[in-house]
């Protein structure tokens, strides 16, 4: 499998979100990069540029655009925000 970009941003508390920019082979791969550096607990929002662009099927969820997922207390992933790539 390839690395690819993944960008994203990531809330810690009640501060504003810091972007993210990074890369690696999954989406599961860069949520544990960025949980390595900044610790569990907190907002992540990872997406692919390239997998976000691309048309999907209704109801079909990609790797990088997985809005219902829950990954540990306070932790989730979402695509990109409205209006964004």
């Amino acid at each position: 499998m390839p690395i690819r970009e993944f960008v994203g941003f990531i809330w810690i508390g009640d501060e504003p979100g810091i972007r993210l920019r990074l890369m690696a082979m999954t989406v599961t791969e860069a949520r544990e990069l960025v949980i390595e550096e900044y610790g569990e607990g907190h907002v992540i929002s990872l997406w692919n540029e390239e997998d976000a662009s691309k048309p999907r099927s209704p109801g079909v969820v990609g790797e990088s655009v997985d809005a219902g997922a829950i990954w540990g207390e306070d932790v989730g992933e979402t695509g990109p925000p409205c209006g964004g790539g």
